[in-house]
């Protein structure tokens, strides 16, 4: 026995382990004659004459007999047949008879009783205790009630199913006609609708009845038709039975009553809440809640938008939401992969695609008592099409046309029962629009939600690879999606009142540019208005337009920006893509104005005439004790007279001189590299550019969030002016009061006894005089040292021009006679006479022409000093103080035609608008709009300020040839001693 006990043991136990190890088998394994065993969870075979059960948990005895359990001595089932005209129990262990409603005996069907859809199984007992008889009789469900499925009791309709037995044509998907289920697709095409054609005419009929499932599922119907009511359709069908009964509670609303959407958006005691932006304070969150529904109308449940139920996006859960804090302006926009984002929404809902579900979409907020309360949103669906247009897409001056509906699909996948074609419509644009209404502190209209679809069409060939192929084409389809939050306000105020000051202040501009024109052709000794004069008039009132436009328009946006990220409840609101565009033209135009005017500038700056007066005298003069004038050597010519040569004047310091000039012609306030480093560093490094994000307060690091163009602009406008100014300011007030290059020249100048005339226009000049109070600067550094010395100690006359007087710097008015004298000195060098006698002579030409140069040079020099030296009886001047009209308006009062004047400068510096440096503004601006308007359309501030910079340089280095050829043209100095 002990040999044999572990064979039993290891018998016993090898047994329990079979029954712990099997294949794997589900009941759908099982074939027509097994069932399935939980114990062993495997098939298993009837036995004979025995069938499988429905779910083939047990095996049955055939149709018509029954299971006798009164012996049970055998463990196998014992089947016997019913007599005839009985059937088998519900059981299947006893046989009765069949009744239909009128009491007359029936025949069984396939060994049960069975009855019609809409009648219920009764069991009756009759007869009395000795012969009782059991028999089931078929009872008709009253009105409105339906079986249940095993037809044992009737229960009230919920669904519109128990309206198809009394029409059955009803309940047939070829009744409908396809047009009428059809879904126009957007590429012209229509897709055949299974849903519609199925259950459109059931939901109608238990619509009628006022069965609310029947009437959710007709308005869902209508859902997936985008709303068309152009022909016969489920929408058409909903309004009829909804205009009937307007105030039944049984048929959800769908559409708005008000004929204009307007009237709807605009409506003021709607959301009865103020809105703030205090961080955690009351309605300072945008509580959108989404309600969903089922095809047939179950309500699933409210959830929050905030967890991203309507951003498809790949941002992360703070970012989505925070696009719902009042007040902060969130634009999302992704390439994305539509399998991706049918994935999404089936994650999110825990559905499949086919298994359509509908949304209403409700604000959540707390009124003024503290009551939480909830409004349903307005949807624009762009999908919607009325007359064959799609209404929804216009803008807000079309609100007119809108249709303002209540529910909608976010996605759908359908195929169309007889071709299967797939229709499959995703989101691609949604967006949620704040209407604020105007001075009402935190109080809004009834926002609403925008929403577009695009539509995929797919003709399917192969039925059995439908899903497969569905599959396939999602994940080779791409959508472009978008999903923003804008807050509106009715922009007529502001826009009105930026119509009236630019209106006002372009007539001041004309009238400006008239003046300026005026005066420009008094200067030119214009008598009459010529063509010349107008295209003046046109450029200076495009330079003065240029500037208001930037003040109005940077103004406004500075504005609106800064004011609304200061308030702390909903005042001021940032103006939306739309709006926006007015002050975008405005500052585009601004920009192409300053370029036209820029170039104006320069084209003044080029052809500026500038001569270099050398007061220098012969050192070795016998026969005049003072320098002869014109008039006097051409009496002596004319008398006979001789003069002894004198050795000529050292010319090095006019070149010198001359190539200061050109240093200075460069020179400005700010520097365009320093400018453009510093706003990067500013804007990029410190993240201030930040705060051009559309939130409330001044918050940095939340790049993620939305700008608009007019916040960039108005931060992008600060940051510039403020470097730029900091430079203008530090340069003018520090580093020029150090080491100032322009009065530097000046006292250049001075030493070497040069004074400089620079004709701006034929009639008007700048003049520096530079006349050395020593009478010569042809010297040595010992003698040189000797003059400066004696001007420190006060030991010789001053600079000025006039005496006791140190004034250097005039304006001059030049007389007709002086243009006349200086346009037929500089005659000569424009005549082609000279080319013949070269070749006679047999001399060089660029030497023949240096000889005439340097003739027709030093008879200008001779002239010039006569004019200052009041030595020419028919060209003179007075000297007189600056009037304040005539500064203020820039223009000469007086006349100057016979008798020039020479208006004192008291700045000393009225001779920088020659340069540059005098016209800063006309440069700095136009970098400013560039760098503005490269910005708002690029929205890269590195690239913006790579191209500001490049063309800066670009300028400067061809404007910097046009005055070097210019100052050698008019100051007729030789050009290969200019550096």
């Amino acid at each position: 026995m002990l040999i044999l006990l572990p064979f039993v043991l290891f018998s016993t136990c090898n047994s329990q382990y079979l029954y712990n190890q099997f294949i794997w088998e589900e009941p759908d394994n099982c074939n027509s004659s097994e069932f399935y065993n939980p114990v062993i969870q495997s098939c298993q075979q009837c036995a004979e004459n025995l069938r499988p059960n429905t779910d083939k948990s047990t095996c049955l005895c055939p149709l018509g007999q029954y299971e006798d359990v009164t012996n049970i001595t055998t463990p196998e089932k014992q089947c016997r047949p019913c007599g005839q005209g009985e059937a088998v129990s519900e059981d299947g262990k006893s046989c009765i008879k069949c009744f239909d409603g009128n009491g007359r005996q029936k025949a069984a069907e396939n060994g049960k009783c069975t009855c019609d859809r809409d009648s219920i199984k009764t069991i009756r007992y009759v007869g009395n205790n000795l012969t009782l008889e059991t028999r089931i009789e078929c009872s008709r469900c009253p009105l409105n009630t339906k079986p249940d499925r095993d037809q044992l009791v009737c229960e009230k309709c919920v669904g519109f199913e128990c309206y198809c037995p009394e029409v059955n044509s009803k309940c047939s998907e070829t009744a409908r006609p396809p047009i009428h289920a059809g879904i126009e697709v957007e590429t012209g095409q229509t897709f055949h609708s299974g849903h519609v054609r199925r259950f459109s005419d059931a939901a109608e009929l238990g619509c009628k009845s006022k069965n609310q499932e029947s009437c959710q599922t007709l308005a869902n119907l209508c859902v997936l038709q985008n709303y068309n009511r152009d022909t016969t359709t489920a929408c058409t069908l909903y309004e009829s039975i909804y205009r009937t009964n307007p105030s039944s509670t049984d048929i959800p609303s769908l559409f708005y009553l008000n004929s204009e959407a307007s009237i709807e958006l605009f409506r003021e005691s709607a959301i009865d809440a103020h809105f703030n932006f205090v961080s955690g304070g009351r309605n300072s969150f945008l509580d959108f809640q989404l309600a969903t529904y089922t095809f047939n109308g179950t309500f699933i449940g409210f959830r929050p938008v905030a967890e991203g139920l309507l951003q498809y996006c790949p941002f992360d859960t703070d970012r989505k939401e925070g696009a719902f804090k009042f007040g902060r302006m969130e634009k999302e926009e992704c390439r994305i992969n539509l399998e991706e984002v049918i994935k999404k929404f089936e994650v999110t809902y825990n559905v499949n695609i086919r298994d359509l579900l509908f949304h209403e979409l409700y604000l959540r907020y707390t009124d003024k008592n503290g009551v939480v309360k909830i409004y349903n949103v307005p949807i624009l669906n762009e999908n919607i099409r009325s007359g064959g247009r799609f209404v929804n897409r216009g803008d807000a001056r079309q609100d007119n046309r809108w249709i303002l509906t209540r529910r909608f699909y976010i996605m759908d996948e359908q195929i169309e029962p007889d071709s299967f074609n797939v229709l499959v419509r995703v989101p691609v644009h949604i967006s949620l629009h704040i209407h604020v209404q105007l001075s009402r502190d935190g109080r809004i209209f009834p926002p609403h939600m925008r929403i577009r679809h695009n539509q995929y069409y797919w003709t399917i060939d192969n039925k059995s690879s439908l899903n497969n192929e569905v599959i396939e084409r999602t994940h080779d389809e791409h959508a472009n999606f978008l999903f923003q939050t804008v807050y509106v306000i009715d922009s007529f105020v502001h826009d009105k009142t930026i119509e009236v000051i630019m209106a006002t202040l372009s007539c001041t501009c004309v009238l400006w540019g008239a003046v300026r024109a005026y005066s420009w052709g008094r200067r030119a000794g214009k008598l009459l208005v010529d063509a010349s004069t107008i295209i003046k008039f046109v450029l200076y009132v495009a330079e003065n337009l240029g500037n208001i436009f930037l003040l109005i328009a940077g103004c406004t946006a500075v504005w609106l920006t800064f004011a609304y990220k200061l308030q702390k409840e909903m005042v001021y609101v940032t103006l939306t893509y739309d709006q926006e565009w007015s002050l975008v033209i405005y500052i585009c135009c601004a920009c192409g104005l300053k370029a036209i005017a820029l170039v104006h500038t320069y084209m003044r700056l080029i052809f500026t005439e500038t001569f270099f007066v050398d007061w220098e005298r012969p050192r070795h003069s016998l026969d005049r004790s003072r320098e002869t004038t014109m008039m006097e050597m051409t009496q002596n010519e004319l008398l006979g007279q001789k003069t002894k040569k004198a050795p000529p004047v050292v010319i090095w310091r006019t070149y010198l001189i001359a190539n200061e000039w050109n240093e200075l012609q460069y020179y400005r306030k700010t520097s365009i590299s320093l400018q453009m480093i510093a706003l990067l560093f500013i804007l990029e490094w410190f993240r201030f550019g930040d705060w051009a994000i559309v939130q409330p307060g001044f918050h940095r690091g939340d790049p993620v969030y939305a700008e608009s163009r007019i916040s960039r602009l108005a931060v992008n406008l600060t940051a510039y002016l403020m470097i730029s100014m900091s430079q203008w300011i530090i340069n003018v007030l520090i580093i020029e009061k150090i080491t100032d290059p322009f009065r530097n020249f000046m006292d250049l100048c001075s030493v070497a006894n040069i004074s400089v005339l620079a004709l701006s226009h034929p009639l008007r000049a700048y003049y520096i005089h530079g006349r050395s109070v020593h009478g010569l600067a042809d010297t040595d550094m010992l003698e040189m040292n000797t003059f400066l010395q004696r001007e420190k100690e006060n030991l010789c006359g001053l600079r000025g021009l006039e005496s006791n007087s140190e004034l250097q710097t005039f304006i001059a008015c030049l007389p007709r006679a002086f243009r006349e004298r200086l346009d037929e000195l500089t005659g000569a060098l424009k005549t082609t006479t000279q080319g013949p006698q070269v070749r006679m002579v047999g001399g060089d030409k660029t030497t023949t022409k240096v000889e005439n140069t340097a003739k027709i040079h030093s008879e200008i020099n001779q002239f010039v000093k006569d004019f200052i030296d009041h030595a020419d009886p028919s060209c003179d001047y007075v000297v007189t103080d600056p009037k304040l009209i005539e500064e203020i308006l820039d223009i000469e009062l007086n006349d100057t035609s016979k008798v020039g004047t020479l208006i004192r400068d008291p700045s000393e510096m009225s001779y920088s608008s020659c340069f540059v440096y005098g016209n800063e503004w006309s440069h700095l601006s136009f970098e400013l709009l560039l760098f503005c308007v490269l910005d708002m359309f690029l929205l890269n501030r590195i690239i913006s300020a790579t191209i500001v910079y490049v063309t800066s340089l670009a300028i400067t280095s061809i404007a910097k040839t046009f005055f070097t050829n210019n100052l050698v043209r008019s100051s007729l100095v030789d050009h290969r001693f200019l550096i």
